[in-house]
């Protein structure tokens, strides 16, 4: 019972850890872009 409930929550983890590391990436770049220079 433990493995499938790891999996489980393996499998919504992992998304939302790419997501946060994409939402940072994109910040990242588009703030220079973003603050008139």
């Amino acid at each position: 019972m433990g493995i499938p409930t790891f999996s489980l929550y393996y499998e919504l983890l992992e998304p939302i850890s790419f997501l946060r590391f994409w939402d940072k990436f994109l910040i990242r770049i588009h703030q220079p872009l973003t603050i008139p220079s």
